[in-house]
């Protein structure tokens, strides 16, 4: 299926909506360590490997704070299993989603900088669980919108292919994770930079981001209803 029949069928697996979705990421991880305390609340490996350096220094207080994320990772990923179950008609819950991120972007960018950086760091871990376990591919090929470590694995062994065995399609495949980390990488380059200059409220620019995904998932539901 072409770009322009996904976007109109099936928008969470075209190139422009994840490619939204892994610039999004990309300004999290940014925005979180420069403001909230220097952690990466993308993912929960660096939660898990904390809260083993805080069982080991017999610090109950670090472990709850590594925990509590990790607690809200759970429930968006349990969230992504139940809700589309509950939602056959209207829109679909991909859309409901990024329009969830919209509004938790939002409310993120008015809390003062004196609120416990925890608020944030939760909020960003429970959208980012969401958004891990809704967009899984694009174009059918499985891939992550929130981190880029299988992205990189997968761009490297495609590319092994297409060098070693002449492979089209793995050349296709790796330029397609490419792609991504590049995205990624645009995010986290607008996230630097706006939190230096906007402060807390850069987040609101990670909203509009993700303004234009929204619309066209919306529209593609729209008509798929009627």
């Amino acid at each position: 299926m072409t770009e322009k029949e996904l976007l109109l069928k099936n928008p969470c697996e075209s190139y422009f909506v994840t490619g939204c979705m892994m610039c999004t990421a990309g300004f999290l991880e940014a925005y979180t360590y420069i403001l909230k305390g220097g952690v990466f609340a993308n993912a929960q490996t660096g939660n898990m490997a904390l809260l083993a350096l805080a069982i080991a220094d017999s610090n109950p207080v670090r472990a709850v704070f590594c925990i509590i994320p990790m607690i809200a990772y759970i429930i968006g990923i349990w969230l992504t299993l139940s809700m589309p179950k509950r939602m056959q008609k209207g829109l679909r819950w991909e859309s409901v989603l990024v329009l969830l991120e919209i509004l938790v972007f939002a409310v993120i960018g008015f809390l003062p900088p004196t609120a416990p950086h925890a608020i944030s760091t939760i909020a960003v871990s429970f959208v980012c669980a969401i958004q891990y376990n809704t967009f899984t591919k694009a174009h059918g090929i499985p891939m992550a919108t929130t981190f880029c470590t299988n992205n990189f694995r997968q761009a490297v062994i495609n590319f092994y292919h297409a060098f070693h065995k002449t492979d089209a399609d793995a050349g296709r495949r790796a330029w397609f994770f490419v792609r991504h980390l590049l995205c990624f990488l645009c995010g986290g380059v607008a996230g630097g930079f706006l939190c230096r200059f906007l402060s807390e409220r850069a987040i609101w620019v990670n909203a509009i981001f993700l303004i234009p995904a929204a619309v066209v998932m919306i529209v593609s539901d729209k008509k798929r209803e009627t």
